[in-house]
């Protein structure tokens, strides 16, 4: 008799007809499933991992090797113009020359470009961070357990001559800055007292958290120990709000702006950090990045945090511009927003990070297109709708606007899955490895439907934020991105968890992103190249020879150059710009051969080298000028 359990189905899974079959879903599925397969064979485990170091750089002069040695040999004409000028030590060219070469490698800005990050708290803030640089747990995040930071957080390239992991400087406020943040605490604690009398100033928000602050700053300080002893050391009699007087006050912030000032020089010699690894680097520099960390590295005897305008991280990130966490623009306290405020000013770029099931529905976003476009309209602002698979239903169609491809695409899905998850029934529980090839498709095509629906909604929520913030500004865009997704593929995640496969690191949009702000960092980078070669080297040279011809005649002791060394520098720098230029199109090569031929540029500059090295040997320009005429 024959058995009445579930029967294997017979042969392969039988295709529905072809003509109905878009492409593009069914080769994106079939895709993963022979990656899936191959990956299980070669790896022999279950725990898929994405590393974004081996993932391609894009493909812009910033990120070519030659770049790189292009800005090398420009730099190395100063130093070795510095080198030459201490060995000769010839005072009267050392107090001449050396100040205007320090001057022109200063002025020479090879910082990358900054991008600030802004947004309200669990809005996915942090989370971006970590996914553009491509590193778990590297930023700290408000909304959780762990104190956010109250400080902007720079995270910039690793420098090109150092080994160590992460590197963290901490950059102290002036000394006007901190009058000005002292003062401003002062003042939030004195309007707590007259607002409420003998009760506690706690009940104001302000004065609360500028009582915390100035109470761990000053901590040792007898005047700042309690309530009482601060209502007293600030002039006013216990139990009511009415101070004793004027003078007393004054006295008490001359003395907080003096105690505030040494405390301040304290900082510069615990300001370097080095570790190996990111929970090392945030043991550290915790105290210097929040009031409320109770645990850190405690070299100082206070809370410094009021004193510290910024930390910045190096490590080996993914992104070649300086990338800043900038919270405190809605914080309560004043200084805290002046210091976010600070930093945005010298960013060319902007991202204001929004949770996308709000859309722009909350006045933080409203707020600050508004504030940009008033104050620096030539800005750039991305703004990132965040976490763009919240909250989706794969099978609700209703108020969707579907491109004629992807209902297609949806349709054919729907039925295959309906296909395989029969012949998954279909087989006996003993066929293991034929019902978990069945359970690997189904997991696959819901995550096609998830990122197809994602893929909806962002579009149809990007125009709605273009259209509505149109007016504001022409250097707007708008992306949508999966972090959380993203950075599930660089920790690891589980191919077998059916049920929650993250969306593909391409669908997170984070590529997308990274793209946006190595074209930022590469102009910039560029610009800079080409001013130093152009203007600023020629500019020196000049004013060596002149130099040279008048307050410099008489002396004997003359720098040693060998212009055939720059003429191998020169032809090197040459060939690399022409590899750098063989990238742009052609008006932008037309547009450079007009600001600066570089090879009239580098002959004009050796011309000047050998002039120099010329009057050395014959002693003058006028003697080198009949030389050269008799030959």
């Amino acid at each position: 008799m024959a058995s009445q359990g579930k029967r294997p189905a017979d042969g392969p899974l039988q295709p529905i007809t072809q003509d109905s079959i878009p492409p593009s879903a069914k080769r994106r599925v079939r895709r993963r499933l022979a990656e899936h397969e191959e990956y299980i064979r070669n790896h022999c485990g279950d725990v898929y991992r994405h590393d974004p170091a081996k993932e391609a750089p894009p493909d812009l002069p910033l990120y070519h090797s030659e770049f790189s040695k292009a800005e090398s040999a420009c730099l190395r004409i100063p130093n070795h113009w510095l080198d030459a000028i201490d060995a000769i030590k010839d005072p009267q060219l050392t107090a001449v020359l050396e100040p205007e070469i320090t001057r022109m490698l200063k002025t020479y800005k090879s910082k990358p470009e900054s991008v600030a990050v802004v947004g309200r708290i669990r809005q996915g803030k942090s989370r971006l961070i970590e996914a553009l640089l491509g590193i778990d747990q590297i930023a700290k995040s408000g909304a959780t357990r762990i104190a956010g930071p109250q400080v902007p957080i720079v995270y910039s390239p690793r420098p090109a001559n150092s080994q160590i992991p992460y590197q963290a400087k901490i950059e102290v406020i002036d000394p006007r800055a901190c009058l000005g943040s002292v003062r401003q605490h002062l003042g939030n604690i004195i309007v707590g007292f007259e607002e409420h009398g003998a009760s506690s100033p706690w009940a104001n928000d302000q004065a609360s958290d500028s009582m915390k602050v100035l109470t761990g700053l000053f901590r040792g300080h007898s005047e700042f120990a309690s309530e009482d002893a601060i209502r007293a050391f600030l002039g006013y009699t216990s139990g009511t709000s009415e101070s004793q007087s004027l003078e007393k006050r004054r006295n008490a912030l001359r003395a907080c702006i003096e105690w505030a000032e040494e405390r301040r020089l304290e900082i510069p010699a615990v300001s370097k950090i080095h570790t190996t690894n990111v929970t090392e680097l945030w043991h550290k520099i915790a105290p210097f990045a929040n009031d409320e960390t109770t645990t850190g590295n405690n070299v100082l005897d206070f809370k410094p945090t009021l004193l510290v305008g910024k930390i910045e991280i190096f490590g080996e990130f993914r992104v070649r511009c300086s990338l800043g966490d900038c919270p405190g623009l809605d914080d309560i306290n004043e200084d805290r927003k002046t210091k976010a405020k600070r930093y945005l000013e010298d960013c060319k770029v902007v991202i204001a990070v929004e949770e996308i099931t709000q859309a722009g529905d909350n006045s933080f976003l409203n707020w600050f297109l508004q504030d940009r476009c008033k104050n620096r309209p030539d800005q750039r602002v991305i703004v990132v709708l965040s976490k763009g698979d919240t909250g989706l239903n794969s099978a609700d169609r209703t108020k969707t606007s579907f491109e004629e491809h992807e209902i297609a695409d949806l349709d054919w899905l729907a039925r295959r899955r309906e296909i395989v998850g029969r012949a998954k029934d279909n087989y006996d529980w003993t066929q293991f490895w034929d019902r978990k090839r069945c359970a690997c498709e189904i997991a696959y095509i819901d995550l096609e439907e998830r990122e197809i629906h994602a893929r909806e909604r962002s579009r149809r929520i990007e125009d709605q934020l273009r259209s509505r913030y149109a007016g504001l500004s022409d250097n707007f865009i708008v992306r949508t991105t999966c972090a959380n997704d993203c950075m599930r593929h660089v920790k690891d995640y589980d191919q077998h968890t059916a049920n929650d496969l993250p969306l593909s690191v391409q669908s997170t949009q984070i590529p997308s992103l990274i793209k946006d702000l190595a074209d930022v960092a590469n102009d910039r980078a560029k610009d800079h190249l080409k001013r130093l070669c152009g203007q600023m080297l020629p500019e020196l040279l000049s004013f060596a020879e002149l130099v040279r011809s008048t307050i410099l005649i008489t002396s004997r002791a003359r720098p040693n150059f060998n212009p055939h060394e720059y003429d191998k520098v020169f032809r090197a720098l040459h060939e690399a710009i022409n590899r750098l230029e063989e990238v742009e199109d052609e008006m932008s090569h037309i547009h450079l051969g007009s600001h600066f031929s570089f090879f009239e540029g580098t002959q004009g500059i050796l011309r000047t080298y050998q002039h120099l090295l010329a009057t050395e040997r014959y002693g003058g320009a006028d003697a080198y000028q009949s030389r050269a005429s008799c030959r």
